[in-house]
């Protein structure tokens, strides 16, 4: 099963030993968009799209000592016996979601999303997944957030887990 660890310093995917967003140094990290509040330096890998790693680099230049790999949209790769797949997340330039395919699951991870058009880059894709993930900040206090329990299509797992950050 694949499952996220929320920590105050990031997200964990212990299965395959993945962070995503991490805000501390550690061996593996995705970064889904250049935001400061999920792309900090001093991670041994870093994966992220071609224009988040360049302006990770622009404002990190530090981190060009760390394993650097460029992820195209739709490209996928393998990492610890998962399938990784990056996908338009429509936020910023470069920022993308993260679909993690790991023992007949499917996790989809994004930091923050936008599903309007977006000014640059390619619009966020509704992708089909087990489980959704959103690392996400609103500051708007006078928003109240309803929690829907969905159930996914072909799959009696039913989740709806509300795990806040921090």
């Amino acid at each position: 099963m694949v499952n996220c660890v929320f920590t105050s310093h990031g997200i964990h995917v212990p299965a395959i030993d993945l962070w995503l967003d991490s805000l501390e140094p550690v061996a593996t990290n995705w970064i889904s968009h250049s935001h400061r509040d999920h792309a900090q330096p001093g991670h041994g890998r870093v994966w992220a799209t071609p224009q988040t790693m360049r302006m990770y680099l622009t404002r990190s230049p530090e981190a060009s000592g760390s394993l650097l790999r460029e992820v195209e949209l739709r490209e996928s790769w393998e990492w610890n016996g998962a399938r990784l797949t990056a996908y338009p997340a429509g936020h910023i330039l470069g920022a993308a979601q993260l679909l993690i395919e790991f023992a007949g699951e499917r996790l989809v991870y994004t930091g923050d999303i936008k599903l309007r058009p977006p000014m640059l880059g390619e619009a966020a894709e509704a992708l089909e997944c087990d489980q959704l993930t959103i690392e996400s900040t609103l500051d708007f206090p006078s928003i109240t957030f309803w929690i829907v329990r969905l159930q996914s299509s072909g799959s009696n797992n039913s989740r709806g887990n509300v795990c806040p950050m921090g």
